[in-house]
């Protein structure tokens, strides 16, 4: 089957890594290079090299089992880390830690009635989702979660909803229109035991890293950098992509279509089934630029300032 692939991040290469072997498979990619969210920028600082991503970067084994045993079967690296999360109300300069981790944001929950209040409410909370998340219940909308809370609409309208907003990376008004489950299924799956960090990964050297090594990995399709796609239409027998003088029919079903092998490649040098093995990651060094800047609240920036930080360098 001749199949065209329309952008090459993350998704678009497996996908054309994974079906290459069977079938002819041209990726279409808008941008010279290759990635997507998948997005790695090189910094300089103090005479040293890193790696900073500006898109997605962090995840974890509860939420993405198949992502990791990918990056596992790719060979790729991951780094553990330790996790927090602060909520500050810039307004009345009073900050939540999220878990409150040491002997000075505990101390400072258990002398807050702002802290522990909110605390204790948002455990509450946490709580009631519970069941959605265990069912995947996906058709309650986050208004009609929020309707249904013991909680104070004081609490859901200065602490629990900004606080969703931030994370879900949306406006208020999107955010109470979005269902509820995949918002709590994050919150859920990794809220920390007592107080302690919650863990997640991330891969050494930068999601780039992850992206060159699918684009090594491919043998059979055909990326095309630098070429958005100018149209798809519906045919008989599939789809037709058009592209700056690229032409691709897609073609169903399998009997229909050829691939262009040379008869002297024996089926048995070709590359075998992926494999997805179960994912065992060790708990690597962390790299030189260890230790984050502490992050405090910006008063011209709003009232709200949610921060998600790497805690600590792991030991």
């Amino acid at each position: 089957m001749k199949i065209a692939i329309i952008g090459s991040g993350g998704a678009g290469l497996t996908t054309a890594w994974l079906l290459e072997e069977e079938h002819d498979v041209v990726v279409y990619e808008r941008n010279p290079t290759m990635g997507g969210h998948a997005h790695t920028v090189e910094v300089e600082r103090d005479g040293h090299r890193h790696t900073v991503d500006d898109g997605f970067c962090w995840f974890s084994e509860s939420m993405y089992p198949r992502y990791l045993a990918l990056l596992k079967t790719l060979g790729v690296a991951t780094d553990a880390v330790d996790m927090t999360a602060s909520f500050t109300d810039v307004q009345r300069g009073k900050s939540v830690f999220m878990p409150p981790v040491g002997l000075g944001p505990v101390m400072g929950v258990v002398f807050s009635p702002f802290a522990l209040g909110n605390l204790l409410r948002f455990a509450g909370a946490v709580k009631a989702a519970e069941t959605i998340v265990r069912d995947h219940i996906t058709d309650i909308t986050c208004e009609d979660f929020l309707a249904g809370l013991s909680q104070s609409k004081r609490f859901q309208d200065e602490f629990l909803l900004p606080f969703m907003s931030a994370v879900w990376g949306c406006p208020w008004e999107q955010t109470l229109r979005s269902s509820i489950y995949p918002l709590m299924k994050y919150i859920v799956l990794h809220r920390p035991t007592a107080f302690s960090y919650y863990t997640w990964q991330v891969i050494h050297g930068g999601t780039a890293a992850y992206i060159r090594s699918l684009a090594t990995h491919l043998e059979h399709a055909v990326v095309y950098p630098d070429t958005p796609v100018q149209s798809v239409q519906k045919t008989d027998t599939g789809f037709r992509v058009r592209s700056r003088g690229i032409l691709t029919r897609s073609s169903w079903p399998p009997a229909r279509a050829t691939r262009a092998r040379s008869s002297a490649t024996p089926k048995a040098s070709r590359r075998p089934k992926r494999p997805w093995p179960n994912l065992n990651i060790t708990k690597p060094t962390w790299p030189p630029i260890a230790t984050p800047p502490t992050c405090r609240p910006n008063a011209a920036t709003g009232r709200w300032a949610i921060y998600v930080t790497r805690a600590r360098a792991p030991t």
